[in-house]
C-alpha cells in the first residue's frame, strides 16, 4: 500500500506596504485542520482558519494588510456615506434606463 502524500511547509513572500514579508506556511496536520502561518515578529504561528491552500495565501495577505488581525466583518461594512454613494449611483442608473425607454 502506498504512503499517504505529506504536504511540505512552504515560504511565500507577501507584499506588504511595497515592502516584501517572508512567510511560512504550515500545511494541516494531526489537531491542525488549517493552514498556519508564521512569519518574523510573531511569537507563534497564527492560523488562517482555511484547509485550502489558495484560500490560505489570500488569509495570510489580508492579515498582513490588517496589521497581523484576521478580517472582520466590521472591516467589510460599508459607512452611511459609502451605502449612500452606492445607492445614488446604482438608482441612477435605472432612472437613466426608464428614461430611455419611454416612448415620445
Amino acid at each position: 500500500m502506498p504512503k499517504k502524500r505529506k504536504v511540505k511547509k512552504e515560504q511565500i513572500i507577501v507584499a506588504v506596504n511595497k515592502s516584501p514579508i517572508k512567510v511560512i506556511l504550515h500545511p494541516p496536520n494531526g489537531k491542525r485542520k488549517s493552514w498556519y502561518a508564521y512569519w518574523n515578529g510573531l511569537a507563534t504561528s497564527k492560523s488562517t482558519g482555511q484547509f485550502d491552500k489558495a484560500k490560505a495565501i489570500e488569509a495570510v495577505e489580508g492579515m498582513l494588510n490588517n496589521e497581523g488581525k484576521p478580517a472582520s466583518l466590521a472591516s467589510t461594512v460599508l459607512s452611511d456615506e459609502e451605502f449612500e454613494k452606492v445607492q445614488r449611483k446604482h438608482y441612477g442608473r435605472r432612472k437613466e434606463q426608464r428614461n430611455r425607454c419611454k416612448v415620445v
